[in-house]
């Protein structure tokens, strides 16, 4: 999986900048089996330093998709605007 950030959030994370997509630099990931009818999964990455982190949590919702791959294939885009995050 991997996030993909719009121009507001973009400009306050970390970018890969030898990718020619926007793509930040990630931090770490993982997951959680611990329930039976689920599984959660988490990834971070790196915000820039300096940036204000004011309105981080808005624009992390608001202004990024959620990509979901198998291998090198994209099988899911979901916009994490009006998302709950659980």
């Amino acid at each position: 999986m991997a996030v993909k950030p719009n121009k507001p959030l973009a400009e306050l994370m970390e970018l890969d900048k030898e990718s020619k997509l926007t793509k930040m630099c990630p931090h770490t990931s993982g997951s959680d089996t611990d329930y039976p009818d689920r599984l959660l999964l988490d990834v971070e990455y790196f915000i820039k330093k300096g940036s204000d982190p004011k309105n981080f949590e808005r624009l992390a919702k608001e202004e990024s998709t959620l990509f979901i791959f198998d291998g090198a294939n994209k099988i899911k885009e979901i916009s994490l605007e009006g998302q709950n995050g659980e």
